[in-house]
This record gives C-alpha cells, sequence and structure tokens, in this order.
C-alpha cells in the first residue's frame, strides 16, 4: 500500500520494492516446476504494474524505468535459481524489457519538449539540478546505446546526441551510484577526449575525495541513491554517520577501462591517488544472487593496487577480465545489462564494465 499510495514525483523505492516482489517470489525456485515459474513470473509483473501506478500519472518516466527494471532483474533470478527453460520465464522478463524501453522513449520525448531542466523553485533547484542532468544523459545514453546494440531504429540518436554535447558539462558526481550513468554517456559521446577525458575526470574526483588523506567524509558508494547522497552532502541526515574515505568501489572499473584504451600517461598522472585507496568489489555468492537488490550472499573483495605498478600486467589484467562471473542469463542480454548497471550501481564491478564496453564496441555507430 506505501508503494501505490506513494507521491508519483518521487523517486523510485527500489528497496520496498524488492522486499515485495521476493515476499511474493518461491522461497526455493529450484523446487518448483516450470508452470510455477511462470506464475511466479506473471505475478510479479502484474505487482508491478500497480506499483508503478503513481509514477505513470506523474509522468515520472525514470521511476518507472527502474521499477521495470528491477522487476527485470528478479525475473533472470527466478530463471538462474530455477533452471528452468526460458519459455518458463521470457515473455515476462520482455515485458519488463518492453516497458522499461517505453519509459526511456517517454522520457526522450518529454526532454525534447523542455525548454529547460529547471524543476520546482529555480532559486533552489541548484541544489539538485546537476545530479538531475547526470541522470537524464546516462538514461538517454542507454536507450540509445541499447537500440544500438539490438540493431533496432534509432529515430532520437540525433537528439539524444545533440543532448548530451550541451548538456554533459553539466553532469556532476553526487556519489558512486552517478559512475555507471557518467560512464554510459562516456561511451554515447563515441569521441575518445570526451570518453577517456571523463573516465579520466571521476578518477581523479573519487581519489581526491576517498584517498587517506582526504577530509572530510568522502564520496558516498554505490549503495547510495542520488537522493540518499545528496542527503548527506547538505547535511540533512543527521543520524548517518558513515565514512567512506580509504575505499572506492567505482575506480577500478574506471582504471581497467583508461587501460583497455592505452591511457598510460594518465593512468601514471592518477596512481598516487589511487594507491590511496582500497578497491572493493561486492561478488555474490551464485548467479541469482546477483539480481537480487540486496544480496544476503557473498564475499566483499578488496584489493590494494600495486606502488609501484607494472604498466604491462596492469593492461594484460584489463584486457583478460573474465565474463564468466557474470549471469549468463545476463551474458545473453548486453542491452539489459546497460539498464542493469544503472538501476544495480552496486553490480558495476570490473566485469560489467568490461561486458557493456564490449558489447557497445561491437555494436558500431
Amino acid at each position: 500500500m506505501e508503494l501505490i499510495l506513494r507521491d508519483g514525483a518521487s523517486p523510485a523505492e527500489k528497496q520496498k520494492a524488492a522486499q515485495l516482489i521476493e515476499h511474493v517470489l518461491p522461497g526455493e525456485p529450484q523446487k518448483e516446476n516450470a508452470l510455477s515459474i511462470t506464475r511466479a513470473a506473471a505475478s510479479i509483473v502484474l505487482l508491478t504494474a500497480y506499483i508503478t501506478g503513481p509514477a505513470v500519472l506523474a509522468s515520472n518516466h525514470w521511476t518507472s524505468f527502474e521499477y521495470w527494471v528491477l522487476t527485470g532483474a528478479y525475473v533472470l533470478y527466478l530463471a538462474e535459481k530455477s533452471n528452468k527453460p526460458e519459455s518458463s520465464w521470457q515473455i515476462s522478463f520482455e515485458l519488463c524489457e518492453m516497458a522499461a524501453e517505453a519509459a526511456l522513449t517517454a522520457l526522450v520525448e518529454e526532454c525534447e519538449q523542455q525548454k529547460d531542466l529547471v524543476q520546482g523553485f529555480p532559486l533552489v533547484d541548484g541544489h539538485t539540478y546537476r545530479a538531475r542532468v547526470t541522470i537524464l544523459v546516462g538514461l538517454l545514453s542507454a536507450l540509445d546505446l541499447s537500440l544500438r546494440i539490438r540493431r533496432k531504429p534509432r529515430g532520437k540518436a540525433d537528439f539524444i546526441r545533440s543532448f548530451l554535447s550541451i548538456r554533459l558539462k553539466e553532469a556532476s558526481m553526487w556519489g558512486e551510484s552517478a559512475v555507471p550513468y557518467l560512464f554510459l554517456a562516456a561511451l554515447q559521446a563515441h569521441q575518445s577526449y570526451v570518453e577517456e577525458g571523463l573516465a579520466i575526470q571521476l578518477v581523479r574526483e573519487i581519489s581526491q575525495a576517498n584517498g587517506a588523506s582526504a577530509t572530510g567524509r568522502g564520496i558516498p558508494n554505490p549503495y547510495y541513491s542520488p537522493e540518499e547522497a545528496l542527503r548527506l552532502t547538505y547535511g540533512l541526515d543527521w543520524l548517518n554517520s558513515e565514512q567512506f574515505l580509504g575505499h572506492s568501489y567505482c575506480v577500478a572499473s574506471l582504471i581497467d577501462f583508461l587501460a583497455r584504451r592505452l591511457r598510460r600517461q594518465a593512468l601514471a598522472g592518477l596512481w598516487f591517488g589511487v594507491t590511496r585507496m582500497a578497491l572493493l568489489s561486492f561478488i555474490p555468492a551464485n548467479f541469482g544472487e546477483w539480481f537480487r537488490w540486496r544480496s544476503s550472499e557473498g564475499v566483499l573483495d578488496s584489493r590494494l593496487p600495486g606502488e609501484p605498478q607494472s604498466w604491462a600486467s596492469l593492461r594484460d589484467a584489463a584486457e583478460t577480465i573474465f565474463l564468466d562471473g557474470l549471469p549468463p542469463t545476463l551474458r545473453k542480454r548486453p542491452s539489459f545489462a546497460l539498464w542493469f548497471a544503472l538501476v544495480f550501481p552496486h553490480r558495476f564491478t570490473p566485469a560489467t564494465a568490461r561486458f557493456i564496453d564490449d558489447a557497445v564496441s561491437k555494436s558500431g555507430v
């Protein structure tokens, strides 16, 4: 009831939606037959149709998109856990994809009609304006890149390219959950000086804010939503004292990205700051856990960058990232992986970033 009665203009409440979905799904999918899996997948799709109702009425396309991608992820969770044929859940998953794409398309059309991106009272919108731009450049890029990967018509490609050329300079990083948005925007720009420059800037900002010698509390990790991160930044969450200094979840993916593009000198200039942080990555215990909003089974991997670091070994490591650790259902759906990285920023790992990077590179221009 809280989800259905929620203000449609609000951001998606992914934590509550995930809890609700997990209560609807069977506790042990591997013990269910194919018909039960079909019914379970259809049930959460129907449930999401109710949950997204307020957002649809408010034309909140971002929230609609997030709920449908979240539901699509749980359909893949069912698939991985049950190991049933695709025919038992594929239709439900495709409905989630179609709804998510429709939300992104509607968002692009709304952006075309807007003269500016200001919302609410202009004098105070500056606190959220740049975060809004970051979300928009990421979402619009996700739509066009997914269409490229699937070889589908890209009717809005010119507008999206123009939007990025104007707005990308206004984007900012509220926390590490913003990195997937900016990563997709960099890939969409398709200009080496833009995509590599943006990755360099992100590594530098995170290193300066979260390095061992930094002051303050650091940049919030990818488990913090834009709204939650902004509340910390502006001192509105008085009860939260979490510190983020000394580690990063996203820098490793960006380092690999730059190493694959042979940006040796740029990385050399960044390396001192990088070595002042531990590079973290959560590894779910099994493929099904990848698609849960909060995995209860897995390992938090932590490593320190080499000091000094061999360029040859760094480049080899970036080029030979094993994708076998990604769920097979995700590896078969690279266009959905783009959306998944935005909605589940805590699953934006070096393997996820490499998989998306490869999929976009193979798609052409």
